[in-house]
């Protein structure tokens, strides 16, 4: 096979720096932090796909051969290669080509429960919205205005020199940094993209990224194709034409400016666009050709949302606790992704000297882009976009924040004139892609730094919308605390000044003065969407699921970058509780533990908000101290310094620094206390893990420390363990968990309701509570006769029911036998097996469960099957010793008649009446030389048979009424009764 990769590149010559005319230009005088390794490499870290055992097809290998003597300048056998993958691909696909008249979607209401719990099964998303969401909106405005507005000439901008306010573009250049960008690209490169691509909208042409997948797995057809099309610098015409979507993102419908717009863009030019991207995005981040750490948008391998936020909190605070002045201006780009001019991209890429026929290429890739635009009325005509970056595309987020450069270099020109000191730092302007906040010590040097932005923004082609921008003036010298009334323009119009209450959302977080942070409107939507789930004809384990999966976790960015009292989430907690309590068929009466407790444990996995809030305030704080980036990291250490220099009114030793750092009132307000549940050794061992190993911030270096992404998982398994402790020591509810978490096995049927009935589940949870309708069960002074409503002879409680109630032998027979049936149908064929009879030649009257031989000679296994009610885990290893302990001198004798020259195990399958696994299970299990594959499964329907005859019996006993078959259940896989010889293997021993 010819080699698909050259491994040279002629690499044209790069652009030379261009000599900027004008009056000298300043030099901006803040340096740049270069970004750390373990930022640039976090894209990387993406496992690869496996390359299947299969050869190549005839067809494949004629593409890899074409493409690899492919003679420079051969386009035409590009575009050929090209259109015969992708009509493969169509082939392949099942998805049809996009129409912007879907048919029609059936409702919730209109799915049987069948259906809409089958569809949860394959598609869990796709069935959470038809329950809870609002039908999408689709674009109401007519496809005339539509068309007229994205059918727009190119916003102006100056073609000539950079004013002088703007910074000349200072870069550094590495070596290798050219090869990096030009060099073929690899088939492991196509492997980390088609890894990280998920199916969920393919573009005009239908073929999603699976169909890619399975036309070239191994990646290197598309790597010699894309290897092509960068040597030869062009961009095949399906990859310029898209579908644009509408998303709705708030406000008036009829308001052009309140819908974003989404590309939807053939899968396989998007491959390319992704592998570009990751090339451009480590050749700039090396070249310090963004303005980390003041630009986070998109940037793989740090938090900017939080990180940006938590800098512009403690800023605002550090004003109010230390009497400074502040001026604060949020400001928002009007249509920023979709006006930036195509030309001032190649200026600024040009400025930042990428190589030339990178510049071409990108140039080719926005030359004749055109799209339809999806709206009620119908689809547009093709609309040519000649300004602006495709929303959706993966190139397009960097070389936004590429374009955006030369006005954030001009902001940071003027931080250390005008920008708000901050510990040791100045900070002037924070941007996360287009959402931008300036940052100044006093009113008039934000007003010169909103001059100088207005300038390099109006140099650039972009333009602000002031009555969405924003500004604050806080003045809090000479032990005043008061809001002034600054007016300020960005581009010659005012903006809007607030006002005491009033807040502005930055990055999903309301800031202000004296503003309520409060999340309202998502607690009460997850409200409204916790009713819709009870109200919906989904299995209630997909109830919990659901709830898990979708709900919760929706308040953890709320919780997490916004600072409010807990109290808020009371009635969502107290409407979670009666939710989750209905699901499992629990009374009020029922422990909460049962609630919160993961699903392996037993639980409903519904974690408290207001436990959550706690430990995502505790891990922001943490997380903050051992960032990646030295400047966010460098003022939370000094921010902790502040507040514990005047808790302990004196300098604070290295010694009282990490012991603090969970409890001390720092300007992010970590929890003082987690909760009780922390105090357990489990929560301390916790605290030891998550505590950073130096001292002070230059002792942790520029990296972020290994344990930071483990602290929400560690503070949740500690609070876990600490409900968990809780519920197994109180005397009455707490027996039967003891025993059921010490296996996840006894708790499978919790997340998917596998082997398991609805009138199982009903019983389980408040079976294993002990929380069933009883006469032995009932409290207080209400008790009345506890005695046996069967045999009249022992208290009626539900160990007494389900294990020692004479009148239900024949039930506990059938749940043994049953369970002893899938064990041995589980045997290797090989195996001989005798059941439920005498030791041939042995003295004994013992009739073990099971006697199997492995081969005519032995080994021998000597195996009880019992079901003990699980009084607490010790009442599983009671019942294996007493097993044991029986059958140990029959086992003896069988050693002795042998000669000692064949083994002889003796061991017992113990499962609980209520479906407590024991782990022991699992060496019984491997030592019958049951294939490791095939364990999980019987776990799950030994567990699942034992829960269901107990149920049965229970039931039986409340009722009178038979649950079974009077025939025998207890019978072999030929019909004969398990006490017969059977003859499903050769069974003599």
């Amino acid at each position: 096979m010819v080699d698909t990769v050259r491994e040279e590149h002629n690499v044209n010559n790069r652009v030379n720096s261009k000599i900027r005319k004008g009056r000298e230009r300043i030099e901006a005088d803040r340096k740049l932090f270069a970004i750390p390794e373990e930022v640039l490499h976090t894209r990387n870290k993406k496992p690869s796909i496996p390359s299947p055992q299969e050869e190549p097809t005839e067809e494949q290998m004629i593409w890899l051969i074409e493409l690899g003597i492919r003679m420079h300048g051969d386009k035409e056998l590009i575009h050929r290669i090209a259109a015969e993958m992708t009509n493969a691909a169509t082939a392949l696909s099942t998805t049809k080509q996009r129409s912007a008249r879907q048919k029609h979607q059936l409702t919730e209401e209109e799915l049987i429960p069948q259906e809409i719990q089958s569809l949860y099964q394959r598609r869990k998303k796709a069935a959470f919205q038809k329950i809870t969401s609002i039908p999408p909106l689709i674009c109401p405005i007519s496809i005339n205005k539509i068309t007229q507005h994205f059918n727009h000439q190119p916003p102006p901008f100056s073609k000539g020199p950079a004013p002088s306010i703007i910074p000349a573009m200072k870069v550094q250049r590495i070596d290798g940094e050219e090869d990096l960008l030009c060099k073929n690209i690899s088939a492991k490169e196509v492997q980390d993209r088609l890894k990280r691509a998920a199916d969920s909208s393919p573009g005009p042409d239908g073929i999603p990224y699976k169909a890619w997948r399975k036309i070239d797995p191994t990646g290197s057809i598309l790597a010699a194709l894309f290897s092509a099309c960068l040597d030869e610098e062009i961009v095949l015409a399906e990859w310029k034409h898209s579908c644009t979507i509408l998303l709705h993102k708030g406000g008036e419908p009829e308001d052009i400016e309140n819908w974003r717009p989404i590309a939807l863009q053939p899968t396989l030019g998007k491959i390319f666009s992704g592998i570009l991207a990751d090339r451009i995005y480590s050749w700039a981040i090396k070249g310090c050709r963004l303005s980390f750490p003041f630009q986070k948008g998109f940037i793989p391998g740090t938090e900017g949302c939080f990180e940006h936020n938590f800098l512009l909190g403690t800023a605002m605070d550090d004003a109010r606790r230390n009497g400074k002045e502040i001026a604060i201006a949020w400001l928002d780009l009007a249509d920023a992704f979709g006006s930036v001019p195509h030309k001032h991209i190649i200026r600024t890429l040009q400025d930042m000297e990428m190589p030339n026929s990178i510049i071409r290429l990108i140039c080719n890739i926005y030359e004749g882009v055109t799209t339809k635009i999806e709206a009620k009325d119908g689809t547009t005509d093709p609309i040519p976009i000649s300004s602006g970056v495709r929303q959706g595309d993966p190139l397009s987020p960097l070389l936004f924040n590429l374009a955006l450069e030369p006005l954030l270099r001009t902001a940071l020109s003027k931080g250390m004139t005008a920008g708000y000191q901050l510990g040791k730092e100045k900070l002037v302007i924070l941007a996360y892609a287009d959402d931008i906040v300036l940052m100044a010590k006093s009113a008039g040097a934000l007003h010169q730094i909103l001059h100088s932005v207005s300038t390099a923004a109006t140099w650039s082609g972009l333009s602000f919308k002031p009555r969405k921008c924003a500004s604050l003036h806080l003045d809090c010298t000479k032990g005043r605390r008061q809001l002034l009334p600054s007016s300020f323009d960005i581009q010659g119009r005012a903006m809007r000044t607030l006002k005491e209450g009033e807040s502005y959302k930055y990055l999903g977080a309301p800031l202000g003065w004296h503003v309520t942070a409060t999340p309202t409107e998502a607690i009460a939507t997850l409200k409204d969407e916790i009713r819709a789930i009870s109200n919906s004809n989904l299995a209630p384990w997909q109830k919990l699921d659901a709830t898990r999966t979708f709900l919760l976790p929706k308040l953890e960015y709320p919780m997490r970058i916004s600072d409010f009292p807990k109290g808020a989430l009371n009635e969502l907690e107290k409407q979670l509780y009666t939710a989750g309590r209905s699901w499992m068929w629990l009374p009020q009466r029922s422990s909460r533990e049962a609630l919160h407790l993961p699903p392996h444990l037993g639980g409903g996995g519904l974690f408290p908000p207001s436990v959550l809030k706690d430990i995502l305030t505790v891990a922001h704080g943490f997380k903050m101290l051992t960032c990646a980036d030295p400047l966010t990291k460098g003022i939370a250490w000094e921010s902790l310094r502040d507040r514990l220099h005047k808790k302990l009114e004196g300098e604070p030793r290295s010694q009282q620094i990490l012991p603090s750092w969970n409890t001390s009132q720092a300007p992010w307000r970590i929890a003082s206390e987690l909760t009780l549940e922390m105090q357990h050794p489990s929560g301390q061992e916790c605290g030891r893990q998550l505590a950073p190993s130096a001292h002070t911030p230059q002792h942790l270096g520029n990296g972020a420390i290994p344990g930071r992404r483990k602290a929400v998982p560690l503070l949740k398994k500690a609070a876990e363990e600490g409900w968990r402790r809780a519920l197994v020591q109180k005397k009455d509810q707490g027996k039967v968990p003891d025993a059921v978490s010490l296996h996840p096995a006894s708790s499978h049927f919790i997340r998917e309701g596998r082997n398991t009935r609805f009138c199982d589940w009903r019983f389980v949870h408040r079976a294993r509570l002990n929380v069933l309708p009883l006469n032995g069960a009932r409290h207080g002074n209400q008790r009345g006769d506890s005695r046996c409503r069967r045999c009249g002879a022992w208290d009626e409680t539900l160990p007494h029911v389900l294990n020692h109630c004479a009148s239900h032998s024949d039930g506990w027979t059938r749940r043994h036998n049953e369970i002893q049936n899938i064990l041995i149908n589980a045997f290797p064929s090989t195996h001989r097996v005798q059941i439920d009879r005498r030791i041939p030649e042995d003295e004994s009257l013992l009739r073990p469960d099971i006697l199997v031989s492995e081969g005519p000679q032995g080994p021998y296994h000597i195996i009880d099957v019992t079901v003990p009610f699980e009084n607490r885990r010790d009442a599983l290893g009671k019942a294996r010793e007493g097993k044991i302990s029986k059958y140990m001198e029959l086992a003896e004798r069988l050693r002795v008649r042998h000669r000692y020259q064949v083994d002889v195990f003796l061991d017992a399958l113990v499962v609980g009446a209520l479906g407590s696994w024991d782990p022991a299970n699992d060496r019984v299990l491997q030592n019958l030389r049951i294939p490791d594959r095939k364990i999980p499964a019987l776990r799950r329907k030994m567990v699942s048979i034992a829960i269901k005859w107990s149920r049965d019996i229970y039931v039986e006993h409340i009722t009178g009424d038979r649950q079974y078959k009077a025939t025998p259940a207890d019978t072999g896989p030929d019909g004969e009764p398990l006490g017969d010889p059977l003859e499903r293997h050769p069974r003599t021993v």
